[in-house]
């Protein structure tokens, strides 16, 4: 991973995603992007939430944009600018989701804040399922209350057999390689004709990765019976796929999926 991408907005979560975001980056010794994207129709749908239209000039909320950009931008550089780490910005006039889709396609990992609350449109729900399920390749979800993230740490990697899940434990190998140690967990009865357990962990074994693994007992939901398993090791990752259920994934993603997005405790890698 050499090519690291952040979703920049003006949010309560922005500077612990940043600093993840920065330490990815410096234990990786990659580049980082910081991605701030907003188009006219978000600029409106912030002006008039209700759908209430006054004829308020575009310009004028242009400007305003403008404006606002300027101090934005000033003052994550005045960080940025202290940290040893090469970064650039990127600014689209686009959505921001379809900014991040975009810059995703040459990024190695795209890092985004975790949240169970609805705080407009670049920081949502629905905006965090889209992105973990609309962007090409894995994403790093940050708690906005993680104070510091620890890739060095203790790793737990929810393995189930499926496409996605062998997706993200692919894409995390670089970041595994940096852990202290790694779970591997499988939740529930196995699913015939799929690559079991030891097959993941063999899979690993080829990067020279010795993980310890568990098959463990549901109690209650695959959830919650993944984030127990968490809890009890320290977890300061977890690394799974992402699944969708239907064409509207970014609104009805799968049970597990969901509730790992909405908790507020671990890091989380997703790859859909």
């Amino acid at each position: 991973m050499k090519s690291i991408l952040l979703h920049m907005n003006e949010d309560a979560a922005q500077s612990s995603r940043l600093e993840a975001a920065l330490v990815v980056s410096r234990v990786l010794g990659a580049h980082l992007t910081c991605c701030h994207s907003i188009a006219i129709s978000a600029l409106l749908v912030d002006a008039y939430p209700v759908g209430v239209w006054t004829g308020f000039p575009t310009d004028e909320l242009r400007k305003q944009s403008e404006e606002a950009w300027q101090a934005f931008r000033d003052k994550w550089e005045a960080k940025l600018e202290r940290e040893d780490v090469p970064w650039t910005w990127c600014r689209l006039h686009v959505d921001a989701l379809h900014g991040l889709r975009r810059k995703a396609l040459l990024a190695d990992l795209t890092v985004v804040s975790l949240t169970d609350e609805d705080c407009g449109p670049l920081s949502s729900k629905r905006f965090l399922a889209g992105a973990v399920t609309g962007i090409i390749g894995p994403v790093l979800g940050i708690p906005d209350t993680c104070e510091r993230f620890e890739p060095k740490g203790q790793v737990l990697v929810a393995w189930d057999g499926t496409e996605e899940s062998g997706r993200a434990l692919r894409a995390s190998v670089p970041l595994l390689k940096q852990a202290e140690n790694v779970l591997l967990v499988t939740a529930g009865e196995q699913v015939s004709g799929r690559e079991d357990l030891r097959s993941a962990a063999t899979y690993l074994g080829y990067h020279g990765l010795e993980v310890e693994i568990d098959e463990l007992v549901v109690r209650g939901s695959d959830s919650a019976t993944i984030l127990d398993a968490a809890k009890g090791i320290n977890a300061d990752m977890i690394v799974m796929g992402a699944y969708g259920r239907s064409r509207m994934a970014e609104m009805m993603l799968g049970g597990v999926t969901q509730h790992l997005l909405t908790q507020r405790k671990f890091p989380v890698l997703f790859n859909h």
